[in-house]
């Protein structure tokens, strides 16, 4: 069964490997910022957040009814950087960092590689102690399939309510998930050159110069995310990024029960109260519409650089703003600073720069 299990971890690990790009120090980066600069405006803070913003809404994919131009005209909330070599200077003002960790910190198609790997190895390290096979193929793609037609479904409940009747008795998610983490860990140990010690192709470009920015001035980082804290940490431990975040001022929604989870401002406000900071000095970075609205609807100051489909997720953030009459925030000018597609998080300069 080992063999068995070391050639679906070659074989997974081969096929989910990121795809070679530039590195990550290239001579741009460390470069002296040119170009033009773009101070963030002092905001005061925002009113309460919005009552209800509903998941639902932002699960829905948004309908073409809001057009890029009438997003830049209708939505001053909204400002776009025109091109990489203009730049977003980073005001003292804002004594912390908050960052989100899927698609900001790392690429999205590594992490995400890395989590649907350890997923299909557990599956069929299951499904052998049980019944000598590996999972059928078939099972596999309609275990996959219901995850992505039901995304508020747990994968691990998903896993464990699919492989019960295989493996002839029930299997909870605890024990799928204790078997992902096993493997999670198989994967940075054995794969050092692809996963333990991740590329710099791994990190956005842009976030090691402005973690180390924040270093010197003395600015507080802290990495807020959805993502499970025992897949997390260890990637950030693995990309020797561990030295710029204190734990302590970290914040992991799937250890606070008792917090709503993005869009809700509840993960920004938590992290602005360990930071001891107001949200008004919170700088917020993220890829995703659902982010940029919970540090919107906290108060904080928002850098948006969507990694996915550029165009959903910024018609997304739009309808939600518009869905909710959210006069308050459609007034606030450039609460949500837009980067320059492809340019990465390089346009962020710090003031002192």
């Amino acid at each position: 069964m080992r063999n068995q299990n070391n050639q679906i971890l070659s074989e997974v690990t081969e096929r989910l490997a990121p795809p070679p790009s530039p590195t990550e120090e290239s001579a741009g980066e460390r470069s002296s910022h040119t170009g033009h600069q773009r101070d963030i405006p002092s905001l005061e803070p925002m009113p309460a957040p919005m009552h209800q913003l509903a998941q639902e809404f932002l699960a829905t994919p948004p309908q073409p009814r809001i057009t890029s131009p009438q997003l830049r005209r209708n939505f001053p909330v909204i400002t776009f950087l025109e091109t990489a070599e203009e730049k977003v200077v980073i005001s003292s003002r804002f004594k912390g960092i908050a960052i989100d960790f899927d698609g900001t910190i790392m690429k999205f198609n590594f992490t995400e590689g890395m989590r649907q790997a350890a997923f299909a190895l557990a599956m069929d390290s299951i499904a052998m102690e049980a019944t000598g096979q590996p999972l059928p193929r078939q099972e596999r793609i309609r275990i996959h399939r219901e995850a992505i037609d039901h995304p508020e479904k747990k994968m691990s409940a998903i896993i464990a309510e699919h492989l019960s009747p295989i493996i002839g008795h029930r299997l909870t998610e605890k024990q799928v998930m204790s078997r992902w983490k096993q493997y999670c860990e198989t994967l940075l140990l054995t794969s050092p050159e692809r996963y333990g010690r991740p590329p710099r192709t791994a990190i956005n470009r842009g976030i090691i110069p402005l973690l180390e920015g924040a270093q010197r001035l003395g600015k507080t980082a802290g990495v807020c995310t959805a993502g499970d804290h025992d897949f997390v940490m260890p990637l950030i431990r693995a990309g020797h990024l561990d030295h710029f975040f204190d734990y302590d001022k970290c914040v992991f929604t799937s250890l606070h029960p008792e917090i709503h989870t993005k869009p809700h401002a509840d993960p920004y406000l938590l992290i602005a109260r360990k930071m001891g900071i107001t949200p008004s000095e919170l700088l917020v970075l993220e890829d995703s519409a659902t982010g940029a609205l919970a540090g919107l609807r906290a108060g904080a100051q928002v850098i948006l650089q969507p990694s996915g489909d550029r165009e959903k997720t910024l018609l997304k953030l739009a309808q939600a703003i518009q869905h909710h009459h959210a006069t308050w925030i459609r007034e606030r000018p450039n609460a949500i600073i837009v980067l320059t597609e492809g340019a990465g998080f390089t346009q962020l300069v710090h003031e002192d720069a």
